[in-house]
């Protein structure tokens, strides 16, 4: 028997005794309190840890909705499921969009220890995330420390070579401000005052950075003249940001191979914390769908190959890719059984699943990544007419990548097999497009889709 900790809202002992005994055929052995008043339950929330809340909906002294209001306000992330004789379709969905988790009728017990053993593993899920994404943030701001604490002289280099920042570790061995120094040119000039000289610093930082993009590792050492005249032997160990920027570390040769180790390993461990949280959020929504298992990817393949034949920016279409794997977080709040539901979704359903743009939104948004992520994910699902959702915007008002991202989700849900229906098809995918083109999608990202498959050979396989 698992122990289950369960605080129950609701006024009638005999229905709490009842659940409880629902609970105990499901293979549970509860330990509960119920309560019937906003009082009592603030008490007992206080009070204890509990795995699990249920609450009845109408009582004469509280509600399902103000207990779920208290609910919020203690920032608690466990289960909270309504079980209500009397809950109709149009609360229970508001219910859900306030935050319940699930709902199950008093008539229909036997769907209580089902839902209460997804949500308890889905409230573990959430906190490996949380835990996940607190360690990333963590590994962010230490690399800024790291940045502007570092002992030695920091830079960040724009891809056009123009500065964006000079550590006051820099500024005090070099005498060089970025308000002196805005730009290469006027940098090299000073600190490189022999033209043959300089002609071969710039010459070698050129190399450099077609080898950087290559995975290469780069040091060099260089004869730095400072901005008091006097001559530093300076080594310099530049690194390639994910957004295409370069952080180069300056140093003293005699402290050069400490440099270069804290350096490497802070940059090593943000861009695997990046990539391991993106891959673990991808798993966790397709392993509550597996009939959708790999759709992610195969978006983001498909969207990173049409923003390459439209000529996007690298940047951007590092940001398709990495949004792609995840554009559809915000299922995760959608129960499993109507993701899987083996047949088409009712109104009360598609307004539930119609929520996940805005729930991925909500959880991406305060995770500073170098692409607009969670403003591409809320938007994936609009379109050029107004008639998308949730925002109801049309055309420019999109995000390009939004755009690109639309098509590509399109095109694989129609090509591909779905719990209601069996895979209709390429041919039918583009179709679709074609005959909306201008309409529901940009016209523009989909010639580029239809050229892909048609011209250029694409295919998800």
């Amino acid at each position: 028997m698992k122990k289950l900790s369960i605080l129950i809202v609701e006024d009638s002992e005999d229905d709490a005794l009842l659940v409880v005994r629902v609970l105990q055929k499901g293979g549970y052995d509860p330990a509960y309190e119920r309560v019937e008043t906003r009082d009592a339950m603030g008490e007992a929330l206080e009070r204890e840890t509990w795995d699990i809340i249920i609450s009845d909906y109408t009582m004469p002294h509280f509600s399902g909705l103000a207990a779920l209001k208290l609910y919020k306000e203690k920032g608690l992330d466990i289960p909270f499921i309504i079980v209500s004789g009397t809950i109709g379709e149009e609360a229970a969905v508001a219910a859900m969009i306030s935050g319940a988790h699930d709902y199950v009728m008093k008539k229909n017990l036997t769907r209580l220890v089902p839902a209460i053993q997804r949500e308890l593993g889905e409230a573990e899920s959430r906190r490996k995330r949380k835990r996940a994404e607190e360690a990333l943030l963590n590994e962010k701001e230490r690399f800024l420390s790291l940045v502007d604490n570092a002992p030695f002289g920091m830079i960040m280099v724009e891809q056009d070579g123009n500065f964006q920042y000079f550590n006051s570790k820099f500024e005090e061995w070099f005498g060089y401000t970025l308000y002196d120094s805005p730009n290469s040119k006027t940098w090299f000039q000073k600190a490189y005052p022999d033209p043959a000289y300089r002609h071969s610093v710039i010459s070698t930082w050129k190399t450099d950075i077609e080898k950087l993009k290559a995975g290469e590792q780069i040091k060099n050492t260089f004869e730095v003249t400072c901005k008091d005249g006097s001559i530093k032997i300076v080594d310099f160990i530049p690194v390639q940001m994910e957004s295409g920027q370069f952080l180069v570390a300056c140093n003293d040769i005699t402290s050069r191979i400490k440099a270069e180790k804290a350096l490497t390993q802070s940059m090593d461990k943000l861009a695997r914390a990046m990539s391991g949280i993106v891959d673990v959020i991808a798993m966790a929504v397709e392993s509550r769908d597996p009939y959708t298992a790999g759709h992610q990817r195969r978006v983001a393949n498909l969207a990173a190959s049409i923003a390459t034949e439209m000529g996007l920016t690298a940047d951007q279409i590092d940001g398709i890719r990495m949004v792609g794997t995840i554009h559809d977080l915000g299922k995760i709040s959608i129960p499993a059984e109507i993701l899987s539901m083996p047949r088409k979704l009712t109104g009360i359903e598609f307004n539930l699943i119609k929520t996940h743009p805005k729930v991925g939104f909500d959880i991406l948004k305060d995770i500073e990544f170098p692409w607009p992520i969670a403003q591409i994910t809320l938007q994936h699902h609009e379109r050029i007419d107004g008639s998308g959702y949730p925002l109801g915007l049309k055309g420019e008002e999109i995000l390009i990548e939004s755009r690109v991202l639309a098509v590509a989700d399109v095109v694989e849900a129609i090509a591909s097999h779905r719990p209601y229906r069996p895979a209709l098809g390429i041919d039918k995918a583009l179709e679709e497009i074609v005959q909306n083109k201008g309409i529901l999608y940009d016209a523009d990202v989909v010639e580029t889709c239809v050229r892909l498959f048609r011209e250029k050979g694409f295919s998800f396989e």
